[in-house]
């Protein structure tokens, strides 16, 4: 997989784990914990995926440049 879309593809997922643990805690009160043992999974991921994304960018940039 792409190191570009693969780093996109966790960004989103992890932007909707925090979107919808947010909106349990707001709108429902109440937290489901399969919920948030994925939304924690999702946001493990981020830490991962950094390093190779940065480096997916700095080639990017070098090709355009």
């Amino acid at each position: 997989m792409d190191p570009a879309a693969h780093a996109a593809k966790v960004a989103l997922d992890a932007a909707s784990a925090f979107w919808l643990t947010l909106e349990q805690a707001t709108r429902h009160k109440k937290f489901c914990s399969y919920c948030l043992a994925a939304a924690a999974a999702s946001l493990a991921t981020v830490p991962q995926v950094v390093p190779e994304a940065r480096l997916a960018w700095r080639e990017l940039r070098r090709r355009v440049t």
